[in-house]
């Protein structure tokens, strides 16, 4: 999806890392207990995410039985600030948008 917010996508090339779960209610959630590429095949459920050069996380998908269940997508200011979260309820359809406000500091 394309952002709907003069964010900036910080361009390049992203890695895939997989995990566990997540912590906190603060978007963007931050993902914790990271898991083998093998570890994956094991398990149930699990987040498979990307991240950018910067460390951030870009976007997960929360994969239950093979399943995908939930999506965010995430896009930064310049200023390293969330700019915007698209958070996708895949069983029912539904996409959320969320504009955070640039927190630059003067």
């Amino acid at each position: 999806m394309t952002p709907t917010t003069p964010c900036d996508l910080l361009p390049g090339a992203s890695v895939r890392r997989y995990f566990v779960s997540y912590s906190g209610v603060r978007l963007p959630f931050r993902l914790i207990t990271e898991l083998t590429e093998a570890e994956v095949e094991n398990r149930n459920t699990y987040y498979k995410a990307d991240f950018n050069h910067a460390d951030q996380v870009l976007g997960f998908d929360k994969i239950v039985y093979g399943d995908l269940e939930m999506s965010h997508r995430y896009s930064y200011y310049p200023s390293g600030a969330l700019c915007e979260a698209q958070v996708t309820n895949h069983a029912e359809g539904d996409t959320k948008v969320v504009p955070f406000a640039d927190r630059v500091e003067a």
